[in-house]
């Protein structure tokens, strides 16, 4: 099967970027030797895509429905984590009554918490509609069961976020500039993705690697002009992979920024992410010492012993307690 062209700058010319499986399918990423692009390829289609994430994709990660507090509790947590450090690093463009659109919100904690903080008015976008059910039942917020390509707005927007969303999606540019339409002139959109050099990026999952220049040039040919590009800590997790940021203005001029060629790309992230990928099986080790070391003593004295610690320890305790309606 021939590649797909690059889908920053259009190019057929690759280097192989990672080939392996995951969850038993083998994978091909290819780097463009001209933007130093890389991205599955060939790749899923957006209906393919779609059918994914509306059912499959939290059932093999584990996560499951948000209805079941034993399923997806870290899940719930690590997501007001998120939530708080976007809201954190976006505090400076934050002004009361904005209109948002979160692209891909989960359970709408995001949302929830601009509309109570900045009086905001408030949209989201999540494929599955069991975590759109819960968005807007246990969060009260307008949540739209679609995705990127099939939401028809009815107004523009001032905010767009993408949090962890934009390496899922078949095309990255044609996501980008249709929600260009979606952003009044000035407006501001921020996108947050995994940061190459640290993170694994690789899965099934996973449709484009973007670092720091490809980034920056995605969002300037889709008519964007960046206000910042960088990376920073996962306010999820105490230890690396970090995330890449960009924040952005939807119009103006922008020159394209100088990408490293491929090969100092790939140099780089061999460099770097063996250390991290080290530190992951560490991590792994120490929960899985963790999950028994619960199923031995009970959460009430793991839950002792964790408070003891300072919360060191993870809580075995689920964020959500409500019971699930009768009628979902």
């Amino acid at each position: 099967m021939r590649p797909l062209p690059c889908d920053l700058c259009g190019a057929t010319t690759f280097a192989r970027f990672w080939r392996g499986r995951d969850r038993d399918k083998l994978l091909t990423y290819l780097i463009c030797t001209g933007c130093s692009m890389a991205s599955m390829n060939p790749r899923p289609s957006a209906e393919e895509l779609a059918s994914f994430y509306r059912s499959d994709y939290r059932r093999e990660r584990g996560i499951g429905d948000p209805w079941r507090t034993d399923s997806v509790s870290r899940h719930l947590i690590s997501e007001r984590q998120r939530a708080i450090q976007v809201i954190h690093l976006l505090q400076p463009y934050l002004s009361r009554g904005l209109s948002v659109l979160e692209i891909g919100c989960g359970t709408g904690f995001l949302l929830a918490s601009l509309r109570d903080q900045y009086d905001a008015v408030v949209e989201g976008i999540e494929p599955d509609e069991h975590y759109a059910a819960y968005a807007r039942d246990q969060r009260n917020v307008n949540v739209v069961a679609s995705t990127v390509e099939n939401f028809i707005p009815q107004k523009q927007y001032d905010l767009i976020v993408m949090v962890e969303v934009l390496e899922h999606l078949s095309s990255a540019r044609r996501a980008l500039l249709t929600m260009r339409g979606f952003l009044r002139t000035g407006g501001l959109l921020y996108v947050q993705v995994p940061d190459p050099y640290t993170h694994r990026t690789v899965a099934l999952a996973h449709t484009h690697v973007f670092i720091e220049e490809t980034l920056a040039n995605m969002l300037i040919a889709c008519g964007f002009s960046p206000v910042r590009v960088n990376t920073h800590k996962d306010a999820a997790s105490s230890m690396p992979p970090y995330l890449l940021s960009g924040l952005a203005r939807a119009g103006g001029q922008a020159s394209p920024v100088a990408a490293p060629s491929y090969r100092r790309v790939l140099l780089k992230r061999r460099l770097t992410r063996a250390p991290v990928a080290s530190l992951e099986a560490l991590y792994a080790v120490r929960g899985r010492i963790l999950m028994i070391l619960r199923a031995l003593l009970g959460r009430r004295v793991y839950e002792m012993l964790r408070k003891l610690y300072w919360g060191r320890l993870p809580s075995s305790e689920a964020p959500n307690t409500s019971p699930r309606p009768r009628d979902r």
